[in-house]
């Protein structure tokens, strides 16, 4: 059991120094590139709909910040890396006007065991203070989809 948490956790850090180092781009472009597909829609008259934000919501204490502490301590699934399975789970989340996690579900599912440690990993995230969105200089709750990637090095 132990040799499994280290060798996850060896492999977890050896993803965030690729993600995070090994891009010819700065590393807060390669953040943006992270985010930069994700659609937001706003909350008006009851619905959701496409709208322009002048400020997403984010973490207070950045990107890169929101991304190691989603990924901390998430457990590869034992099944999945037996079998070589790798991909992305996207999950849709509202973020309330004071930048809280209201909501969140699976929209693109890998299998259950890999969508649990997604929505955990969604939920840790979000453990951070955020920012809300902004439009017109006021506070909006939005919906969006997160990518949340596996896969096995080496």
């Amino acid at each position: 059991m132990k040799s499994n948490t280290l060798t996850f956790l060896i492999l977890l850090f050896s993803t965030l120094i690729i993600l995070f180092s090994c891009s010819p781009i700065k590393e807060t472009n390669s953040l943006n590139n992270y985010f930069e597909k994700v659609t937001y829609q706003i909350f008006q008259n009851g619905t959701f709909v496409d709208g322009e934000l002048d400020q997403k919501p984010e973490a207070i204490s950045g990107e890169k910040e929101f991304l190691i502490t989603m990924y901390r301590q998430m457990n590869y699934p034992a099944k999945g890396r037996e079998k070589g399975i790798q991909g992305t789970v996207k999950i849709e989340v509202i973020v309330n006007e004071i930048g809280k996690l209201e909501s969140s579900k699976i929209t693109k599912s890998l299998g259950q065991d890999f969508d649990k440690e997604a929505i955990k990993a969604i939920h840790r995230g979000f453990e951070l203070p955020f920012k809300p969105a902004m439009q017109n200089e006021k506070p909006i709750k939005v919906k969006y989809q997160i990518p949340i990637k596996f896969k096995l090095h080496g």
